[in-house]
């Protein structure tokens, strides 16, 4: 199981995937699935992921990546760090 997968089992025990109003952290509103795409050399990240709806592999094909030609993470930020 890679690392993303793993932490988003833990954050899923946690509460943060709910979208249960009473929750301090929902992750809907708060987390970005940032994709590497080997296939155009480009990052893309996206808000619109629903977990509870459908896989992540389903959403990326969705969007139009190929699953086994891309890696893929969970972040709260979409904050982009640039490295000079």
């Amino acid at each position: 199981m890679s690392d993303s997968v793993k932490k988003w089992y833990e954050m899923k025990e946690e509460g943060w995937w709910t979208k249960n109003p009473n929750k301090q952290k929902t992750v809907h509103s708060h987390m970005y699935v940032w994709v590497l795409d080997y296939e155009d050399a480009k990052v893309y990240c996206y808000n619109k992921w629903d977990p509870d709806t459908q896989s992540i592999k389903e959403f990326l094909i969705t969007v139009g990546h190929t699953p086994k030609m891309c890696k893929w993470m969970i972040n709260p930020s979409k904050k982009v760090n640039y490295i000079t």
